[in-house]
């Protein structure tokens, strides 16, 4: 991580800091691959309609198969988004980058702060927030429940310690 996506540590280290960032499995080459199989894969009804005479369809296949290629690829714009959380005991910092590496940055005393968690059915945390005084922040929108509920456990812990 470069230098100007990390929080100004000051001098003393921050109890706690972790940096979400959301899942992506597909590589840019993997976007590629899997539209090229389904594209090859199209050919065979494609042809077959083809074949009989109904070559409109042969179009509508091609522009699935592009509109898979334009899905992949604006899932993976995702991948930019992220949110820094770092721990003080006097500070917690948030900085939150979307998609288009708009920031945010919110900054709370941990002594109001308190994490707040919502449960699925699999006891997984399925949303968390920060609330202090007025203010809401959501964590972690675009994690899976496990990792939120990874993250929940030991920000919480931290929290926690932070303030005795």
């Amino acid at each position: 991580m470069s230098a100007d996506h990390q929080f100004d540590d000051q001098l003393d280290p921050p109890l706690f800091r972790a940096t979400l960032r959301p899942h992506r499995s597909l590589s840019e080459r993997g976007i590629l691959v899997v539209t090229i199989i389904a594209g090859t894969l199209a050919l065979i009804p494609g042809l077959t309609f083809f074949l009989m005479g109904a070559w409109p369809i042969v179009g509508f296949m091609g522009l699935d198969i592009l509109l898979l290629y334009w899905a992949l690829t604006r899932s993976k714009r995702g991948e930019k988004q992220y949110e820094e959380i770092g721990l003080w005991q006097d500070a917690i910092r948030i900085r939150k980058v979307d998609i288009k590496g708009r920031i945010k940055e919110i900054e709370l005393n941990p002594f109001w702060a308190r994490l707040v968690t919502k449960l699925n059915a699999e006891n997984e945390v399925e949303s968390l927030h920060l609330i202090a005084r007025q203010q809401r922040i959501s964590l972690g929108e675009f994690l899976n429940p496990a990792d939120k509920t990874s993250f929940a456990r030991t920000f919480g812990q931290e929290l926690s310690r932070a303030k005795r």
